[in-house]
């Protein structure tokens, strides 16, 4: 409870925090819950960065747009609940690492064609593109390749793309 000369400005209850409008030069609320505002998730850099800075609450459908370059870096989308995160590849868009996406509510991995987007892995992974727990899990027009230096049948991806306690 936050109080200003005795008035209650500020209250946490089971309905979360309530409070009128507020001017402040700086607020601290650590378990309040961050949520997006927008559609669309500014990218940052790297698929990694733009995924971490996102909040995991999606209050509408998000999405984040891979621009055209090769990306050197493995990608766990982990806990994103609400509304859909969408993570779209642009044309020659290139994911050099594996995606791993966990325990999130509605996540589509996607490009507008076929041949726009793709992921294949730097080392010999299990499996390229892997979902864990996504009750609604989707791929759409995205081409997924298995470790491409393979030298023997024992030394590559056995499986591009995976599933697992999704619908």
């Amino acid at each position: 409870i936050a109080r200003v000369d005795g008035d209650t400005r500020m209250e946490i209850n089971e309905k979360g925090v309530t409070a009128p409008l507020i001017y402040a030069d700086e607020v601290h609320a650590p378990n309040v819950v961050d949520r997006l505002l927008t559609g669309t998730i500014p990218w940052k850099g790297g698929v990694q960065a733009s995924i971490d800075a996102c909040p995991k609450y999606l209050n509408k459908n998000a999405t984040l747009t891979i621009p055209a370059g090769v990306y050197q870096e493995d990608v766990t989308v982990l806990g994103f609940m609400g509304c859909t995160l969408t993570i779209k590849f642009a044309e020659g868009a290139y994911l050099n690492g594996y995606m791993e996406v966990r325990n999130c509510a509605h996540v589509v991995v996607m490009a507008d064609e076929l041949g726009h987007g793709f992921i294949y892995p730097r080392t010999a992974v299990d499996s390229t593109l892997r979902f864990y727990g996504v009750p609604r899990a989707q791929v759409s027009n995205m081409h997924i390749s298995g470790y491409r230096d393979r030298t023997t049948a024992d030394n590559g991806s056995d499986i591009a793309l995976y599933f697992n306690s999704c619908h």
